[in-house]
């Protein structure tokens, strides 16, 4: 597993780290993390789990979408990180197996993106999670609750100004004006104040730090659904997708709707992924300009490489994508990603056929 422990990505965050730490040696059995989408959760989680770990016999971080959120999985998943290598017959036995365990030995686990109550009690002891809340309210065991709140002010300046001019030499005043109001506009959201930074990176002209403010003000006044927190941050996000050449957001939307774990849970190296679009062009691009076209995602954090060479993308990235293709005459039916879900639209003759063999 990896995870981004640089100072800029944890701006902020670093009481939450402390909070946790301190939960784990009263011996709380289960901790919550709940916030809305891109705000870090995640991130925390991950960085937590990996400072605290050796303060356990074993430990075990299981992202839900890997595993389609099916508690079978789950519990077959847990098991194999514990090195059991016979798999269990079924869901019953995976769960005695795991009791055993866990009474045996000091566990720390963690579930992150857990969207279903059942997917928690699978678990029959120590958990930290990252949840939607709503998951966790009937849950029969005591749960330590931390509510993962928006970045402050300062910090939002520290992570987009580390995004979008890398301290490389101090900004004209009117530079500063329009930054902070885009900082403003993002609402203390790490992901959105990420990429509007990473989007604005090497722009020298102010004009086009206004253009992008004013885009930020179109999206928020037009959103329809003041409480929908996903629409706030697509509205921001969608600014990067909509500056992106053609062909640059068809792979940005291969990634968002085949290459992500929920769909290939092996995970998609990227030179695989090449290879793809390579063999599959619809124009005369080599595999080197496919690395150059991924290579511009990744500038943009739109796109992440692990240590691994496997691509990630953040979850409301992806969903945001989805949602594209779903609703957007350009591209509607152009991507099926789940076979057992019914196109919203009648089937297109649009429909990207991607060799996956």
């Amino acid at each position: 597993m990896q995870v981004d422990m640089s100072k800029e990505n944890l701006l902020g965050r670093k009481q939450y780290l402390l909070q946790i730490r301190q939960l784990c040696f009263k011996n709380i059995k289960v901790i919550c993390l709940v916030g809305m989408g891109g705000i870090c959760k995640t991130t925390i989680a991950k960085a937590t789990f990996i400072d605290i770990k050796h303060m356990y016999d074993a430990s075990c971080f299981v992202e839900i979408a890997q595993n389609n959120g099916d508690s079978y999985s789950i519990s077959c998943n847990i098991l194999k990180q514990f090195k059991f290598e016979e798999k269990p017959k079924d869901l019953n036995e995976a769960q005695e197996i795991l009791k055993s365990f866990f009474i045996k030995n000091k566990i720390i686990l963690v579930l992150d993106d857990v969207k279903d109550q059942s997917q928690i009690e699978v678990i029959p002891m120590d958990v930290i999670s990252t949840s939607n809340g709503k998951s966790i309210e009937e849950y029969s065991m005591m749960i330590y609750k931390i509510n993962i709140e928006e970045l402050d002010e300062v910090s939002s300046i520290e992570l987009f100004n580390s995004y979008s001019w890398r301290h490389q030499e101090k900004l004209d005043n009117e530079f500063v004006e329009v930054g902070t109001k885009i900082v403003k506009a993002c609402n203390g959201l790490a992901l959105s104040l990420k990429v509007m930074g990473a989007f604005l990176r090497g722009q020298k002209r102010l004009r086009y730090w206004e253009q992008a403010l004013q885009r930020l003000k179109r999206r928020r006044d037009l959103d329809g659904d003041e409480n929908d927190s996903d629409y706030k941050i697509w509205n921001i996000l969608r600014i990067s997708f909509d500056n992106l050449k053609d062909i640059e957001k068809k792979i940005f939307l291969d990634i968002c709707c085949f290459f992500c774990n929920d769909v290939y849970p092996q995970g998609m190296k990227k030179k695989r992924a090449l290879q793809i679009w390579a063999k599959n062009k619809e124009e005369e691009e080599l595999e080197e300009d496919m690395d150059c076209i991924l290579n511009t995602l990744i500038q943009k954090s739109l796109v992440k490489i692990d240590n691994k060479g496997i691509l990630s993308i953040h979850d409301q990235l992806r969903d945001m994508g989805r949602m594209i293709v779903e609703v957007e005459a350009k591209y509607k039916s152009t991507r099926i990603w789940n076979m057992n879900k019914q196109p919203i639209h009648k089937s297109s003759n649009q429909v990207s056929n991607i060799d996956l063999i």
